[in-house]
């Protein structure tokens, strides 16, 4: 630290005054504040001094859906953005977001090398598949999950409390969600006995399938499993339905039923089969019911965990997360058009109803 020199004496013996150096304080006090700000994460630098950089940290997210990136945002993206923001973050500011979009899973790849090639820090991705892709990959940069089915079945995690590796975040109960979706298709359609499972071989259907299996041998319900990965096993499917003599239908959750979601609600609807549905946005595409996860709940937690990362944590040291909120919702509107009157027990569940 710098200090005055010492007063030197006279020949009289008294002390002359020292010499005062002007601006020196205005220096010290400089420092100070510039000590202050690098351990402050969020004033005036954010997080950037804490994760080593000027540049703002660059933040890439894989995102399913059947329109590209050409539509706006997601309401789980904007979800994902105001938790940023409340975290501190300022999007375009000291946090930067390169968005793709897939339509079809087997996309997901490409674009993991594209964001990779942009230099991002971290990913954010919705669903499993584009987690796996991330990972297989073989990028050691940190991976959020939302909505991931099965992270332990298909090499994301260790183990729920212990993730290991660099990918953590937030990953659905397939068999728990999947028996209730049933449950609920029963209350819907109390005299059903026969229910099909539109499942997709490829993706991550088993637990689903344990826990349909499981739900359905309580209920007294036969159930047939109807595997479809590509859009033309879609159709030739719903080509033979009426042979099949199903009472309803349970289609399970996987990215690339959520990608062809208008698609397989218009099959449905010409099936005139009752269906619920794993994911809302059936729902608002026309479909009966859905029951899931709050995706949007889900997004905004995500944003602690890209705090976390930032800050230091490492990702394999942050345990996976289970959905804490669900959606029921209920399209009455496409119930009257199949002529299929919902008891108000079931109703009366429901967190929206589409009139």
């Amino acid at each position: 630290m710098n200090t005055p020199p010492p007063s030197c004496g006279t020949k009289s013996g008294r002390a002359e005054p020292a010499i005062r150096a002007p601006h020196r304080p205005r220096r010290r006090w400089a420092s100070l504040l510039v000590v202050a700000v690098a351990f402050l994460p969020g004033v005036f630098l954010g997080a950037f001094a804490v994760y080593g950089q000027q540049a703002p940290i660059r933040l890439g997210t894989l995102v399913p859906g059947p329109f590209g990136c050409d539509g706006p945002l997601t309401p789980s993206e904007q979800a994902l953005r105001r938790g940023l923001e409340d975290a501190g973050y300022a999007i375009g500011r000291s946090i930067s977001i390169e968005r793709r979009c897939f339509q079809r899973p087997e996309q997901a790849a490409s674009l993991v090398t594209d964001l990779l090639s942009q230099n991002v820090d971290l990913f954010v991705v919705w669903s499993g598949i584009a987690a796996v892709a991330v990972k297989r990959n073989g990028t050691a940069k940190p991976v959020v999950f939302i909505d991931a089915a099965d992270p332990i079945g298909f090499g994301l995690i260790a183990s729920w409390a212990r993730p290991g590796g660099n990918a953590t975040g937030i990953a659905s109960i397939s068999a728990d969600i999947a028996a209730k979706r049933l449950e609920l298709l029963h209350e819907a359609v109390p005299k059903a006995t026969r229910v099909g499972i539109l499942m997709n071989p490829k993706g991550p259907a088993a637990a689903q399938i344990d826990g349909v299996r499981a739900a359905a041998s309580e209920l007294g319900l036969a159930v047939e499993l109807l595997p479809a990965s590509s859009p033309a096993e879609l159709r030739a499917i719903f080509a033979d339905m009426q042979h099949r003599h199903l009472d309803g239908l349970l289609v399970v959750a996987d990215t690339f039923f959520f990608v062809q979601r208008q698609r397989i609600v218009e099959l449905v609807q010409g099936a005139r089969l009752p269906a619920i549905y794993s994911h809302t946005r059936f729902v608002e595409a026309g479909g009966l019911m859905a029951y899931a996860a709050a995706l949007r709940d889900e997004s905004y937690r995500a944003a602690a965990y890209v705090d976390k990362i930032v800050k230091g944590a490492e990702p394999g040291d942050l345990p996976v997360e289970q959905p804490t909120k669900f959606d029921l919702v209920i399209n009455l509107k496409s119930a009257k058009a199949s002529g299929l009157a919902l008891p108000e027990s079931l109703l009366l569940q429901a967190n929206r109803v589409i009139q």
